[in-house]
């Protein structure tokens, strides 16, 4: 079973929802939070993230962990990472859908849509 991890993208900084417990995130006065000093003094409301992005549960070729949103370049091309619902699976844009194998050994986490201007 693979771990469920989220990030919360605020216009001024990363909370890394994805490799903290997520008992860091709360409901406090009816809103649900998100602790962004991973030490429960500074709670944001979910509410005002541009965005909130779920972990796939794959690991790129250097380790890193791919979140929805992530860019990844495969070979000398960049995809973007995103749910396809008609088939329940992740998929990079241009390509079916991601296995582990393909992510592990050909894919590298370069950036992501939410923060890079590209």
């Amino acid at each position: 079973m693979r771990e469920h991890k989220f990030k919360a993208y605020w216009n001024d900084s990363c909370y890394v929802g994805g490799s903290l417990p997520f008992t860091l995130f709360d409901i406090k006065n009816g809103q649900v939070m998100a602790d962004r000093d991973d030490e429960g003094s500074d709670y944001e409301p979910l509410s005002l993230a541009k965005a909130i992005v779920e972990y796939i549960g794959l690991l790129d070729k250097n380790g890193v962990e791919v979140y929805e949103g992530d860019k990844v370049k495969r070979g000398e091309n960049i995809h973007e990472v995103y749910w396809h619902t008609p088939t329940a699976c992740w998929r990079l844009t241009g390509h079916t859908g991601i296995d582990k194998s393909d992510m592990a050994l050909m894919c590298e986490v370069i950036g992501n849509k939410f923060e890079d201007a590209e």
